[in-house]
């Protein structure tokens, strides 16, 4: 967890959380792991400051393994929802008066948990940021989370190589645009 109050942010204002979810095999990079999920980024004094002086920054790991053969297990699994809600409301709770808006992000393999994670929870967050995940939920489901008020921004490239936006995406996107605070970015390459 990065906590902009440790590092000189103004007590008195609020600032955004972030809760990143990374993609397979992400977790198995060692000390390095953080630098695929992004935090490094967002605990940079410029991106620090461009969030107004600070966001507070919790990021979760997967547990994945490597097998002797090479193959990987383990992973973001729906078991995972509890405790990962359980974490991120501590935080919350913990620094409730510092917080503004709370934000879900996920890429990938961590985007497909994020969508799992927003359908169960959508109570605990205003954002959730989709980036080239599968598992688009149902239309009650995103009925559901838009009745909760949280705004989707899905963002996946047209030509995914790993995640067809074809098959997961596009025959979805009449949905997203009848979404009043739904935000949809499909460019073509990424």
């Amino acid at each position: 967890v990065y906590n902009p109050l440790h590092h000189g942010a103004d007590p008195t204002k609020k600032y955004p959380i972030l809760m990143w979810f990374h993609g397979a095999t992400n977790a198995l990079a060692g000390d390095v792991r953080i630098n695929y999920s992004g935090a490094e980024l967002y605990a940079s004094p410029k991106y620090q400051e461009s969030m107004g002086g600070g966001a507070f920054i919790v990021v979760p790991f997967a547990n994945e393994k490597r097998l002797e053969n090479g193959d990987v297990v383990g992973g973001w699994a729906e078991e995972y929802i509890e405790p990962v809600k359980a974490l991120f409301q501590k935080v919350c709770q913990t620094y409730e008066n510092h917080i503004s808006k709370r934000f879900v992000f996920g890429q990938s393999s961590g985007a497909h948990f994020n969508w799992q994670f927003t359908t169960a929870h959508p109570e605990v967050m205003d954002v959730s940021v989709i980036i080239a995940g599968r598992g688009v939920p149902s239309d009650e489901a995103l009925d559901k989370i838009e009745a909760q008020g949280v705004t989707l921004f899905i963002a996946h490239g047209k030509r995914d190589e790993l995640i067809s936006f074809e098959q997961e995406i596009a025959p979805r996107i009449p949905k997203f645009k009848s979404m009043r605070k739904c935000v949809c970015f499909f460019p073509e390459w990424v």
